[in-house]
């Protein structure tokens, strides 16, 4: 209805009643009496009881008329139906709901549909049991007044517009309650998974790897599908003796981030611990030294591969370490002390003495008293047969230093070659020939002790003999040239020098069969090496 009340709410009826809709009349239409487009927007409604006798005539206007052009409206329908029969009373309401015109010819009547009317007003139940209602329609002052629209309030009921904005505020609040909720099941779930695996890694690094393997266990049961958490189980696993259920976790990971450094490294880590598994283990470890690793990249992969580094030469394959060697060492920042002495220690044991002489040196410039830096520099010169470069690191050490047996053996020898080397520069041929003829007396008396050894032996067989044919060749050759390689006619002839040193160097190495030498004879073969160019 125009003022939002119904039928039954005006006029009061309060028992059944049926309702026909009459298309307005043409007088309604008047373009005088109502704007050109509400033209014949009015409906005239006629109420029936349940005797179907007519008592009222409701008309029905378009909410664009005016109230002063509603009641003209009114009144001109009453005086135009007035007649000698009797007529109905009129009510006349206005609807601004009433949009669409509704059109009628002069030869015939249009009927509204369903569709139209209940544009109009629900009319579908009119006021049960309505009394009988009369209105006086003689005077223009008797008919009712509707109240003014901006005073009007609804006087039971809500608006659509309400009720739906109550139903979206109601749908907001409950999507917003199930999503805090669930937020705090999820976040009850992730804290309890975040206590166990702190737990468990403290315990993992206090050594004890069998609780901290059920405490990860109790985390993954809170976050079944955290890779962390995976990976650390993993690694647990494998450090109770475990290989084969910790390679089962390590490889799901590894197919999910195959580029996964730390994942590889762990395989690598499982393959190295199996002895069949030398060729995985290399394929992991290259594979973590060139994968993807969250913090300090660089630092990391240096690790990795001085970890391989450790492998390989705990297996003892010379041939694929050194070129590892070679990588991890110079890869090292000159300024990195720390790592460079690491670097230096595993080239001392893959015997790459000069990378090693080098990298060494490198640590004592930046602290010549270093003990570790004169240790391996030192080491290093002694097997590169520089003697006085050995001799000048190694005494530089402390006397605790100097105790040990291993910088003993190489101090002392060194020196002693110094002294006995006839080759060393700025030497007068007297002090060279003096050499000579002394390093040929240590290694005829060595050579004899052998051949007397072997004499001792003639019941043995000939493989079990301490010296062989060899050795007694070279003693008769040092006697018959014993003349001509005295002192005196060294220092006439000092060219001879290089003959008599070589068959002392062959007397040396033939008398070995007897066992290693010792002193002084372990001078002449590292000069004999140094001479030969065999360490470098």
């Amino acid at each position: 209805m125009g003022d939002g009340r119904d039928v039954d709410t005006l006029l009061g009826f309060q028992g059944p009643a049926r309702a026909n809709v009459i298309p307005c009349p043409n007088q309604f239409s008047n373009p005088h009496s109502m704007p050109i487009r509400n033209r014949c927007n009015l409906l005239k409604v006629n109420l029936f009881m349940s005797n179907r006798r007519p008592i009222a005539d409701l008309i029905v206007a378009s909410g664009a008329l005016s109230r002063d052009r509603v009641g003209d409206v009114a009144v001109h329908s009453a005086d135009s139906g007035s007649s000698n029969r009797r007529t109905n009373p009129k009510f006349l309401i206005a609807n601004p709901r009433l949009e669409t015109p509704v059109t009628r010819s002069k030869q015939s009547t249009a009927i509204p549909s369903n569709s139209e009317f209940s544009q109009v007003f629900p009319i579908g139940f009119f006021c049960a049991f309505a009394p009988l209602v009369q209105f006086s329609t003689a005077s223009r002052s008797s008919r009712p007044k509707l109240p003014p629209r901006s005073n009007f309030r609804p006087e039971a009921g809500y608006s659509r517009e309400l009720v739906l904005l109550g139903a979206l505020l109601l749908v907001l609040l409950l999507a917003g309650f199930t999503a805090f909720a669930s937020r705090m099941y999820h976040k009850t779930f992730h804290v309890l998974a975040d206590q166990w695996f702190a737990q468990g890694d403290a315990s993992f690094h206090a050594g004890n790897a069998v609780e901290a393997l059920n405490d990860y266990r109790n985390a993954l049961a809170y976050s079944p599908n955290n890779p962390q958490l995976q990976f650390h189980l993993a690694r647990a696993l494998a450090a109770t003796g475990r290989e084969e259920e910790a390679e089962s976790y390590l490889v799901n990971l590894l197919s999910v981030s195959p580029g996964s450094g730390e994942i590889n490294l762990e395989l690598a880590r499982s393959s190295a611990r199996r002895k069949a598994g030398m060729a995985a283990a290399l394929r992991y470890y290259h594979a973590a030294i060139y994968g993807e690793w969250d913090r300090d990249p660089l630092a990391m992969r240096w690790d990795v591969r001085r970890e391989l580094c450790e492998y390989l030469l705990a297996q003892g394959t010379r041939i694929q370490v050194e070129p590892e060697l070679i990588a991890m060492a110079d890869n090292v920042p000159v300024t990195d002390i720390a790592r460079q002495k690491i670097a230096g220690e595993l080239l001392l044991r893959g015997q790459l003495w000069d990378r090693t002489l080098t990298v060494f040196r490198s640590v004592l410039a930046a602290d010549p008293d270093d003990p570790e830096g004169l240790a391996g520099a030192g080491t290093a010169a002694f097997h590169l047969s520089e003697f006085p470069q050995a001799v000048e690191y190694l005494s530089r050490l402390s006397r605790e230093k100097l105790a040990d047996p291993q910088i003993a053996g190489m101090l002392e020898p060194s020196r002693q070659v110094i002294a006995d080397d006839p080759f060393l520069g700025g030497l007068s041929k007297e002090e060279k020939a003096a050499r000579t003829v002394r390093i040929l007396a240590l290694a005829e008396s060595r050579a004899e002790q052998c051949a007397s050894q072997s004499a001792n032996q003639q019941g043995a067989p000939l493989a079990d003999r301490a010296a062989g044919p060899d050795l007694q060749k070279l003693i008769s050759q040092n006697a018959a040239m014993k003349s001509a390689w005295s002192e005196r006619l060294l220092v006439r002839f000092p060219d001879r020098i290089n003959d008599a040193m070589a068959l002392a160097f062959q007397l040396e190495s033939a008398a070995d069969t007897c066992g290693p030498a010792q002193g002084p004879d372990l001078a002449i073969e590292l000069l004999s090496q140094t001479r030969s160019g065999k360490n470098r």
